[in-house]
């Protein structure tokens, strides 16, 4: 009995340990940005799920007001991000056991006139 026991318990951690990597594979960090000042943004909504089951969401970490990080299964995965003012995002990506860094820009819906090329231009001084 407790040979088997002893063995039951050997091929069960043997199965955790080969297993391991299937449960963490990979990590995503996401950092958000206004396209027209480069100023980060944080997401009013804000959600990761696996392409293929959508209804399996991923969990966020928040480690400042514009990044996001999660550890993640190997797969392949999508990206939406909503941000009152600007345009919606939405991106696929496929993670295995690596580190993936996106640095998403988000368009606002209306241009701030006072950033527009020609206001700009003229704001600068001649060499």
């Amino acid at each position: 009995m407790k040979r088997s026991l002893h063995a039951a318990l050997i091929i069960l951690l043997y199965l955790i340990i080969a297993n391991q990597s299937n449960l963490y594979a990979g990590r995503i960090e996401l950092k958000f940005f206004s396209s027209e000042t480069g100023y980060s943004v944080t997401p009013d909504n804000l959600l990761i799920c696996d392409a293929y089951n959508p209804k399996n969401i991923i969990s966020l970490n928040t480690s400042s007001g514009n990044s996001y990080s999660a550890v993640i299964n190997a797969g392949s995965y999508t990206i939406t991000a909503i941000k009152s003012g600007y345009t919606g995002s939405q991106t696929g990506f496929t993670i295995d056991e690596n580190e993936i860094k996106y640095d998403i820009f988000l368009d606002p819906l209306t241009s701030n006139p006072k950033l527009n090329t020609q206001r700009i231009k003229s704001l600068l001084k001649p060499d």
